[in-house]
This record gives structure tokens, sequence and C-alpha cells, in this order.
């Protein structure tokens, strides 16, 4: 198992010197040996503060579904809590 969540990342933007999720996922997901399952737990920094919208949550989520798939891997996704 891998963790490779950071603290205020969002998917459609990076922060504070960290790529966003898309940017990302190459290095820290598909690349990764013997990797099965993505659970994707992001959205909420991009709604509350990062200033997109639902439809570009949206997008990004299905791109970053749709590239996992392609390597083989299942996707899935967590609930964008309330904040």
């Amino acid at each position: 198992m891998l963790n490779e969540g950071i603290s205020g990342n969002r998917i459609t933007a990076g922060t504070d010197g960290n790529p966003s999720a898309l940017d990302r996922l190459q290095r820290d997901v598909l690349s990764q040996p013997g990797a099965r399952t993505v659970i994707l737990f992001e959205g909420v920094n991009d709604l509350s503060w990062g200033g997109a919208t639902g439809d570009q949550v949206i997008a990004g989520m299905t791109e970053i579904a749709r590239r996992a798939h392609v390597r083989g891997l299942r996707v899935i996704g967590a609930t964008v809590v309330p904040y």
C-alpha cells in the first residue's frame, strides 16, 4: 500500500510547489510496480478554495479514472466531503 496524498492537493491546479493530482498521477500511481487499485479522494480543496467548478472537478476525476483504467487499475472514488 502506498499513500501518495499531499495535504492541500487539488485535481485541477498545483499548490505551494506541489503539482496537481493530474500532473502527479504518472509519477505517484501509474509508474508504481504492483499497483492494482487507486483510491481517489480528491476535490475538496478544488471546490473549497481552489476556485474550480464542480464540472472541472468531475472532468479531472474522469481523466484520472480513464488513465488508471488504461493501465488496468481499478479506481475507487471517495465521496467529496463537506467543507
